[in-house]
């Protein structure tokens, strides 16, 4: 609906082009609640609670988005950087090396 679109936009524009992620949760929250299937919102809660150190959110935020759109570009990164964080260096170059065979012109991918 219109106040979803509205909410996501909103969001969307305070995080990439104000660079306030504080300010883009509540109107990014506002369209998971309203439609918790929005795998684009659900990304952005990730991006936003990445920026802002909260890793329990981002966490929370990133299965969600997994769950919805697992063989994404987006999915691969994310994958790929959880690896990253927790040591597992072998299988994050596999998840990036699946995304770019994947995805080769996208440059999330490439490290």
């Amino acid at each position: 609906d219109f106040t979803t679109e509205w909410n996501y936009a909103l969001g969307y524009l305070l995080f990439h082009v104000v660079r306030n992620s504080q300010r883009a949760l509540g109107p990014l929250e506002a369209v998971i609640g309203a439609d918790p299937k929005r795998a684009d919102a659900w990304l952005l809660l990730v991006e936003a609670n990445q920026d802002l150190g909260q890793g329990a959110q981002e966490d929370a935020a990133a299965v969600e988005y997994l769950k919805l759109a697992p063989e994404t570009a987006d999915a691969f990164r994310l994958r790929a950087q959880r690896y990253t964080a927790n040591g597992q260096l072998r299988e994050a170059a596999e998840e990036y090396r699946q995304g770019i065979s994947r995805y080769p012109t996208v440059d999330v991918l490439h490290y």
